[in-house]
């Protein structure tokens, strides 16, 4: 999806998105570490937050997100862990992945691609 953060007056690669309601949908970015809310009938992204422990210049860290029971989680691509975060609060919750050991290893950037 590609977003418009109007302060910045610079277009967004976006992905991991969830609509949350008929207006508003939130969506990491691929090009950085960002959190933004989207206005779906605009198209303009705010910026929320980084996403807590990543590296800040880290490319496509979601692959998907899902919203259930009020709650969005980010699925990882290149992230670390997997993310919920709670539109109400702006908070953030990690759920950490254990290291794949094994002869099967999964590629650290494509987690669940």
């Amino acid at each position: 999806m590609l977003g418009y953060h109007a302060e910045q007056e610079k277009a967004l690669w976006l992905e991991g998105i969830a609509q949350i309601d008929g207006d508003t949908a939130y969506a990491s970015c691929s090009e950085f570490n960002a959190l933004f809310k989207v206005d779906l009938k605009t198209g303009d992204c705010t910026y929320i937050s980084l996403f807590p422990e990543e590296h800040v210049n880290k490319r496509r860290l979601f692959i998907k997100a899902v919203y259930v029971n009020e709650k969005i989680y980010f699925i990882p691509a290149s992230a670390s862990a997997i993310y919920v975060f709670h539109p109400k609060t702006n908070a953030f919750e990690r759920i950490e992945i254990e290291e794949n050991i094994g002869e099967n290893p999964y590629n650290a950037n494509a987690k669940f691609a």
